[in-house]
């Protein structure tokens, strides 16, 4: 069986003939966004909401809070107010209510004289 050669011919042209060669143009592809900047988007598009965090008695100036929505990371500072995304908002607000929510079933369980305050 004879092997098929296949040569390029590579032909070297002055710089004027180059310019005048018609360049071949194709849209460019753009990559599938990420779920983050999806996410990053949504949140953007979303009406903002002016809320605060309280901080613990324990924490530092300068403490934050951690809400992570699909992979997008935001860090609000505690003790004074901000504007977040309504999503965001509700995020911490559900987050706030279960911990109260946690609270108040405790102090069901815990009689009056068993509670930390009333044992100075």
């Amino acid at each position: 069986m004879a092997k098929k050669s296949i040569e390029k011919e590579t032909k070297v042209v002055s710089e004027n003939e180059a310019l005048k060669t018609p360049v071949v143009t194709g849209e460019v592809l753009k990559r599938p966004q990420t779920k983050i900047e999806i996410m990053k988007a949504k949140l953007n598009s979303q009406p903002r909401v002016r809320i605060i965090i309280p901080k613990e008695q324990n924490e530092a100036e300068g403490a934050f809070e951690t809400v992570q929505l699909n992979g997008y990371t935001l860090q609000i500072k505690k003790g004074v107010y901000v504007e977040v995304p309504e999503q965001v908002a509700d995020v911490i607000m559900a987050s706030n209510k279960q911990i109260n929510d946690a609270y108040v079933e405790a102090a069901k369980k815990v009689s009056d004289s068993e509670r930390m305050e009333f044992n100075n």
